[in-house]
């Protein structure tokens, strides 16, 4: 799987892999509209999902597997806790689990998270669902922060660059309502930073042109984390209010707003059967302590969960803070032991349900 190129919206040649595998290891596989994997094995309750994604981010890293360790781009995020998934789950029906498991590759979780939103289109009802990750073999991710994004225009009329006094520069001007928006954004609460804190990110601008011309346009990307007791809706709001605040100062200003996507703030109820029933395999499994985490990171959990209502978590091998680096790796031994918490947790789990 690290060896095959895919990321977002190129994971087709992952997907004839998973295909091929699943099938060779008793799923019944299939591939839905979204380009998602689509693997089911066992029957009857409970109805589990077990969900990690395919794609990457962009940028090939050398694959090696040397002392127990590998390398490579996607060895951590996500396709070590996708595999994992994929074992696990098939080596809780030979041990003996009576319930009935939709195992999925999913595609897009880097990108607009168009797998998951494919799944809960087709009004998949499962009990349970379980999404890969890294998060430690001993940690299980219960709650993740919110996230939406926008993209700002800022238009102004154009004139040459040696009478900047006439006109607006579009660029500056946007800056200028980059830092009111994060200024105005984060002092909603007292928390500066951490899970807590509400985070603004600008992570696309783009403008100008000739050297001889004053910018007439700059169009920015801004991306907002939000913790768990607060709602988009009311971080959209406040945007809206300081661009139209903004927007008003100066008739030779145009603002256009556009919300390209939104994630409510997700967190699972830590005494339910799902997280007791992990929690009872990593501890049998590894006999180390059990770690509940909430982090601020979003991923598919957060759209499947509150839009689902359905019990989830996150879980698999490896160290989360080498995503989207250049040293990614993981740890065979922790893949191997995450595979075990797997079964054990579904075997678990099927009792708890029962």
């Amino acid at each position: 799987m690290v060896n095959t190129h895919s990321v977002s919206g190129e994971e087709a040649e992952i997907a004839s892999l998973l295909i091929k595998r699943m099938t060779e290891l008793g799923y019944c596989t299939s591939i839905d509209k979204a380009g998602n994997v689509v693997g089911l094995i066992g029957e009857g309750s409970p109805r589990i999902l077990l969900c990690g994604h395919m794609d990457t981010v962009p940028g090939a890293l050398p694959v090696t597997l040397e002392d127990g360790v590998l390398t490579g781009r996607g060895s951590v995020d996500a396709k070590g806790p996708l595999a994992s998934l994929i074992i696990g789950g098939r080596q809780a029906i030979l041990d003996g689990f009576n319930g009935s498991l939709t195992v999925v590759g999913a595609v897009d979780e880097e990108g607009q998270n168009k797998g998951v939103k494919e799944l809960i289109k087709n009004d998949l009802k499962v009990d349970y669902a379980v999404f890969g990750e890294p998060t430690n073999v001993n940690t299980i991710t219960i709650g993740y922060k919110g996230a939406f994004s926008v993209k700002v225009k800022v238009t102004t009329e154009a004139g040459h660059s040696s009478a900047p006094w006439i006109y607006v520069n579009a660029i500056e001007a946007g800056m200028e309502l980059y830092h009111s928006i994060k200024e105005m954004v984060t002092s909603m609460t007292d928390e500066k930073e951490g899970i807590n804190a509400i985070t603004v990110t600008l992570r696309e601008i783009h403008g100008g042109g000739s050297h001889g011309t004053m910018p007439g346009e700059c169009e920015m990307c801004i991306g907002f984390r939000i913790p768990n007791d607060i709602k988009t809706d009311s971080i959209v709001d406040v945007v809206k209010e300081e661009i139209n605040t903004f927007d008003s100062r100066d008739e030779r200003i145009k603002i256009d707003l556009m919300v390209l996507d939104t994630a409510e703030p997700y967190l699972a109820d830590k005494k339910n059967k799902l997280v007791k029933a992990f929690s009872r395999a990593i501890y049998t499994e590894t006999s180390g302590l059990v770690t509940l985490v909430r982090k601020s990171g979003t991923g598919d959990m957060n759209y499947f969960g509150n839009i689902t209502g359905t019990p989830c978590i996150t879980y698999g091998p490896g160290d989360s803070h080498l995503d989207h680096t250049n040293k990614e790796q993981i740890l065979i031994e922790d893949y191997l032991e995450a595979i075990g918490v797997i079964s054990k947790g579904l075997l678990f789990l099927e009792k708890l349900h029962a």
